[in-house]
């Protein structure tokens, strides 16, 4: 940029401009980069418990008019939907919790899981409640 003032002309640089213009920026961009890679984690496993949650009632109510699977069938729809779950999510019991309900006439299953999500980016930590709790709840009727 040349400025002109009266007789002489000086020339002002802009070479540290930019740099100064990173300097401001660079924070609110890494910022709201590592929010969205944490927000993206945070819906992941929404997702993953909210399918878990339709699969265990699914598994449910189809062996509900079974005799024989009856007694031990709200214990075998927590173990099948913990099954499912691990490999993806943490199933510790300390993280995850599935509550199954056998209930109505006709009958229904409902699965529910809570699941605490650590927030894993120190930055983030401080914005968000720190583990985030998710939850999700499927309900379904048996058809006779």
């Amino acid at each position: 940029m040349t400025l002109v003032t009266g007789m002489a002309t000086m020339r002002i640089g802009t070479e540290g401009a930019s740099v100064t213009e990173f300097a401001l920026i660079a924070p609110v961009f890494f910022m709201l980069l590592l929010a969205i890679i944490e927000g993206g984690r945070l819906f992941s496993s929404w997702l993953v418990i909210t399918n878990e949650a339709r699969e265990g009632a699914r598994y449910g109510v189809v062996a509900v008019g079974d005799p024989a699977r009856e007694p031990t069938l709200v214990s075998d729809v927590r173990a099948y939907v913990l099954d499912r779950m691990s490999g993806v999510l943490e199933t510790d019991p300390s993280r995850t919790n599935v509550v199954v309900q056998l209930d109505g006439l006709p009958p229904q299953v409902g699965v529910t899981i809570t699941y605490s999500m650590e927030i894993a980016i120190p930055l983030i930590q401080g914005l968000l409640p720190n583990p985030v709790v998710l939850q999700a709840r499927s309900v379904m009727r048996a058809e006779e």
